[in-house]
């Protein structure tokens, strides 16, 4: 093991702290009161898709997230749920609404859209494959309907989605002529990305900033890391959350993983 000096191990501890306040913030956030049932299921659905990303949720405490909430098996509600919780019946039950051509609508038998397939597939890649397949033919299919199927110029979907959905197919393509080939494919998009992740960031750009950040982590082409990092911690409050926001915290939280 590397002997490091004291300030390179307070660093360190800071910056576990850190994480660990902004995950303690949501464990509270979760039991806030919220405008209505969705929302509610919403904003828990992706607090819980944190804590699998952390490894933190146990299975016997999802009943303390979703026991009272009526299950409804459309995509919208299976993706989130199987996101949040990585449960493989509902992995199941989500991919049994898949379509002929890979994608996914807004319930079983409707056309594929570019929304409803691109939650089946954030989902799919926060679940840990300890607890279910996500490499599985379904998945496979879902890849190729976004790889063929889906242009990532179309105007209709937001910068954040399309990175999310290049981050999935990249994860999925190795480190082979598939990624190669993807990267051109899609060229503008992660030139765009490499653009603005240079942006000081604002409450505007924000989702999309930290998206760009993780595309290019992932892909081991993210400059001034350290620097960066830096400038997302500094907009955690005391109370361990970013800009008092659940969804900023979740965002945060799923960056700092990612590029660290």
């Amino acid at each position: 093991m590397p002997v490091t000096s004291v300030e390179e191990e307070t660093v360190r501890i800071e910056k576990a702290s850190a994480e660990s306040q902004a995950l303690e913030w949501l464990e509270k956030a979760a039991g806030d009161e919220y405008e209505d049932a969705i929302s509610e299921f919403h904003k828990k659905c992706e607090i819980a898709r944190i804590f699998n990303i952390y490894e933190v949720l146990r299975p016997e405490e999802l009943n303390r997230y979703f026991g009272q909430i009526e299950k409804v098996a459309n995509t919208d509600w299976m993706a989130r749920y199987f996101g949040a919780t990585g449960d493989n019946a509902a992995f199941h039950t989500l991919f049994s609404m898949q379509n002929p051509d890979g994608g996914f609508g807004l319930d079983e038998n409707y056309v594929s859209e570019a929304y409803d397939s691109y939650l089946v597939a954030i989902n799919c890649a926060s679940v840990n494959t300890n607890l279910v397949d996500t490499n599985s033919i379904e998945t496979e299919r879902l890849k190729q309907y976004f790889a063929e199927t889906l242009d990532l110029s179309e105007e209709e979907m937001v910068k954040g989605q399309k990175i999310d959905i290049l981050r999935f197919l990249l994860d999925r393509a190795g480190k082979g002529p598939e990624k190669k080939k993807l990267l051109a494919k899609y060229e503008t998009l992660y030139q765009e990305a490499v653009d603005h992740s240079g942006e000081k960031l604002n409450s505007s750009n924000y989702e999309y900033v930290l998206k760009s950040w993780m595309l290019l982590a992932q892909n081991n082409k993210l400059a001034h890391m350290e620097d960066k990092i830096e400038l997302l911690e500094k907009r955690q409050r005391e109370d361990g959350s970013f800009d008092g926001s659940v969804e900023h915290t979740c965002l945060a939280l799923e960056c700092l993983k990612t590029v660290k």
